[in-house]
């Protein structure tokens, strides 16, 4: 028998990584400024690159985002399984 993802583990999982993804980006705005980390805050927050503002409305769009991907990846994955091969 084979086991579906948990689209709630997948959800979560997408989130806490969209989040460190944006936080480490955000730090590495603040340390070394490059178009990399600033248009990966973009995706998240129009506020100013290194301002708390940014990494307050980042984190929430994050969790969002990440949580939205997260339950989408593992709903695409179940749906998928009909092109696993029965014949073994």
């Amino acid at each position: 028998m084979e086991q579906k993802a948990s689209i709630l583990r997948f959800a979560v999982a997408g989130a806490i990584s969209l989040i460190l993804l944006f936080a480490l980006c955000w730090v590495g705005a603040l340390v070394w400024p490059s178009a990399f980390s600033h248009l990966f805050i973009t995706l998240f927050t129009a506020a100013p690159m290194t301002s708390a503002l940014a990494l307050g409305q980042g984190f929430c769009s994050a969790l969002i985002f990440g949580f939205l991907a997260g339950g989408i990846l593992a709903w695409s994955y179940n749906l998928a399984a009909w092109t696993d091969s029965k014949a073994q």
